[in-house]
């Protein structure tokens, strides 16, 4: 019975998990088409590297909770 519980905690866990990393997407998504239109407005500036910087946190923010983390850190910094 013990087996069976854990099994269905972990399946529970996958679903909010793959919930979330869905909402994180569509969150990521909704950010860069709001920086790309201030950029194109010139409401702000980003430098090539910072640009990339953005999109390598940013891709590897969906990778696990330290690189959001640091993706999160840096947006703060920046803006």
């Amino acid at each position: 019975m013990q087996l069976k519980k854990e099994i269905q905690n972990l399946s529970e866990n996958l679903k909010k998990r793959q919930e979330l990393d869905k909402e994180l997407k569509e969150n990521l998504n909704t950010f860069f088409s709001l920086i790309d239109e201030k950029a194109k407005n010139e409401e702000i500036k980003l430098s090539p590297s910072e640009w990339n910087t953005l999109g390598s946190l940013a891709h590897a923010s969906t990778e696990s909770t330290e690189n959001l983390t640091e993706f999160t850190n840096f947006l703060l910094e920046k803006f």
